[in-house]
């Protein structure tokens, strides 16, 4: 089903009509979702939103599209929730894991830098440096 006959199917349904058949309005109502299954596998979910609202409408009314688009929205934001809780425990969990692998390692302040030792002392071959540069008294 095109948009253009989508909407020719919504107008239709919201038309005041003669009490059609149940099993004929059960049938219209699972080719729109036939149809509305097939969209969603072919990337268009707008075009499947329209499809099962127009299902919703000649099963129900506008109360039932009301209805479930509001249990819709409460499921949506309740799956944020635990996607955001779920989100933030692998953080966590990603923190510590970080932590074991690479310990923490505490650098000596700059103040405490050693540096080689200038002393009349002899080095490994007997010499010191102060003898070398001839300032050893």
């Amino acid at each position: 089903m095109m948009d253009s006959e989508m909407v020719e199917a919504e107008a239709s349904s919201s038309q005041p009509q003669p009490q059609a058949s149940s099993s004929g309005q059960n049938g219209v109502v699972r080719d729109l979702l036939t149809l509305a299954r097939q969209l969603i596998t072919q990337g268009k979910p707008s075009q499947a939103l329209q499809a099962v609202v127009v299902a919703m409408k000649t099963k129900g009314g506008d109360e039932a599209v009301f209805h479930s688009l509001h249990r819709a929205r409460e499921v949506y934001r309740s799956r944020l929730q635990e996607n955001a809780a779920v989100d933030q425990l692998a953080s966590l969990f990603a923190e510590c894991a970080i932590a074991e692998a690479e310990p923490v390692v505490i650098e000596p302040p700059a103040n405490n830098i050693t540096t080689p030792s200038i002393s009349p002392e002899p080095d490994a071959h007997g010499t010191s440096i102060l003898a070398e540069s001839g300032r050893c008294k």
